[in-house]
């Protein structure tokens, strides 16, 4: 597995669009690999996310559609919340048996739990780990 490819991207920001989403998929990665990854980028690219699922993982960068839409669903869900007075808790990467990944947005609700119970998943493409 190649670590660079954020490096090699950006130095080709043509292949980056703002408005569209963009996939990157590469088979047979460990998931100390994928670990390793998620480590390497910490919060230098907030809007990069990352999936793995039996040795595959995906790399999406979100266009300017699916953050409008990720931003929409979450600001509703929050401001249900907050007119129920309902507890809530925001979590940002859910790891279960060897599959990670991180939502759009997810959120516990009464309590603090390890697994949200709510998750958004914006799709707007076709494609990627299913």
């Amino acid at each position: 597995m190649n670590l660079n490819l954020l490096d090699k991207l950006t130095e080709h920001p043509e292949l980056i669009s703002q408005e569209t989403d963009q996939h990157y998929t590469i088979s047979n990665v460990s998931w100390q690999a994928y670990e390793a990854l998620l480590a390497d980028l910490g919060d230098d690219f907030p809007g990069l996310r990352v999936h793995y699922l039996d040795g595959t993982l995906e790399i999406t960068m979100p266009g300017r559609k699916h953050e409008v839409s990720k931003d929409n669903i979450a600001g509703l869900l929050r401001a249900y919340f907050e007119e129920t007075r309902t507890r809530f808790y925001g979590l940002v990467r859910v790891e279960a048996q060897k599959r990670g990944a991180e939502p759009d947005g997810s959120f516990c609700v009464g309590t603090d739990k390890e697994l949200p119970d709510i998750a958004i998943e914006v799709v707007q493409t076709s494609g990627g780990i299913n």
